[in-house]
C-alpha cells in the first residue's frame, strides 16, 4: 500500500520515495486492469467457442447428411453425424477415434466402376487430409444398414489453421441410391422406346415394300 511522507504532506509535494511508490501503484493498477481485460476476453472466447460447439452438435445430430470430421495426419475421427453412422449401420463409438488404417474396414466403400474395396489412401477424407485435396461429387458404393448395396455421393476437403497448414479434414455425403435407380429405370425406358420406334419403322418399311411388290405384280 502507499504511504506518503509527513514532509510531503506538509509542503504539498512528494518526495522521491513517494513518487516511486506512486509509480509502483500505477504499474500494479495497470497489471490488474490487463488481467481483468484478459480474463474478460477469455470468458468471451470461451462463450463463443461453446456456442459454436453447440451449433456443431446440433448440425451433427439433426442435419440429414453424413458428416465426418477428423484431425491429424492419421485422420483420427473426432465427430460423426447421427445420420452418417446410421447409413452405415454403425454405432458412433465404433467410428470415433478410428484412424486412417482402420477406415476401409469401418466404412467399406467400393469403387463405383469396378466394385473394388477402397484402400485407406483412396478414401475421400484421407486424401483431403494427406494431400490437401478437395473432393467433389464422387460416387462410391457401400453396404447399407440393411446389408443392401447402396450408392453415396461424397465431398471432402481439408481443414487448415491460420498459417494455412492442414490440421484435419471433413467429409460430407448423402445417399443417392434411389436417384441412381431412377436413372437406370429412365435409361431402360428410353432404350425400350427406341427399340419400339425402330420396330415400328421396320414394320412400316416392310409394309411399304410389300405393297410395292404387290402392285408391281
Amino acid at each position: 500500500y502507499l504511504v506518503v511522507s509527513n514532509e510531503a504532506r506538509g509542503r504539498g509535494d512528494f518526495t522521491a520515495r513517494d513518487e516511486a511508490l506512486l509509480g509502483q501503484l500505477a504499474a500494479f493498477t495497470s497489471l490488474g486492469l490487463q488481467h481483468i481485460q484478459a480474463r474478460a476476453k477469455a470468458v468471451a472466447l470461451f462463450a463463443e467457442a461453446e456456442a459454436e460447439r453447440s451449433i456443431l452438435r446440433a448440425i451433427m445430430e439433426h442435419v440429414p447428411e453424413g458428416i465426418t470430421v477428423a484431425d491429424g495426419a492419421d485422420a483420427k475421427i473426432q465427430m460423426v453425424s447421427r445420420y452418417g453412422s446410421q447409413m452405415f449401420g454403425r454405432a458412433p463409438d465404433e467410428l470415433i477415434g478410428a484412424r486412417a488404417e482402420d477406415h476401409p474396414d469401418l466404412w467399406q466403400l467400393y469403387h463405383s466402376e469396378d466394385g473394388r474395396l477402397a484402400t485407406s489412401k483412396e478414401l475421400p477424407l484421407t486424401r483431403a487430409i494427406r494431400n490437401g485435396e478437395t473432393v467433389t461429387d464422387e460416387e462410391w458404393k457401400y453396404v447399407g444398414a440393411q446389408d443392401d448395396e447402396a450408392v453415396a455421393l461424397f465431398n471432402a476437403g481439408p481443414i487448415r489453421d491460420r498459417e494455412g497448414e492442414v490440421t484435419g479434414g471433413i467429409a460430407v455425403w448423402r445417399d443417392i441410391t434411389e436417384r441412381k435407380r431412377a436413372e437406370v429405370e429412365l435409361f431402360e425406358a428410353k432404350e425400350r422406346l427406341l427399340r419400339q420406334e425402330k420396330l415400328a419403322y421396320l414394320g412400316a418399311l416392310a409394309g411399304d415394300f410389300h405393297r410395292l411388290l404387290t402392285n408391281g405384280g
